[in-house]
C-alpha cells in the first residue's frame, strides 16, 4: 500500500487510474442529462468535488474522474462540462 495515501484513499483504486473529468468549479453534466453546479473540486483520490444539482438543488459528492459511486458507473456520474447551450462540451 501507497504510505502517501490518507485514509479512505486506498479503496479508491479502480478510481485511481480513470481520467479526471472534473477539474475547475462550473457547470457540468451528468450521464443522464441533468445539469450541475460544482462549488468546489479535488484533485485528491476521494469523493471531494461537491455541488448541486441545478433543478432539485440536492447536494452531493463526487469524485474526480465524475464517478458517484467506486463499484460502477451511475446515472447521475459527471461526464464532462456543460456548456452555455445545454449540451455537453
Amino acid at each position: 500500500m501507497n504510505t502517501s495515501l490518507q485514509f479512505g484513499e486506498a479503496s479508491m483504486g479502480p478510481l485511481i487510474l480513470l481520467p479526471a473529468i472534473i477539474d475547475a468549479p462550473g457547470e457540468y453534466i451528468t450521464r443522464r442529462g441533468e445539469r450541475v453546479d460544482l462549488d468546489s473540486v479535488s484533485a485528491r483520490h476521494r469523493f471531494a468535488c461537491a455541488g448541486r444539482y441545478r433543478g432539485s438543488g440536492i447536494i452531493e459528492h463526487w469524485h474526480k474522474s465524475g464517478r458517484l459511486l467506486v463499484s460502477r458507473e451511475t446515472a447521475n456520474d459527471i461526464v464532462g462540462r456543460a456548456d452555455r447551450s445545454g449540451a455537453s462540451a
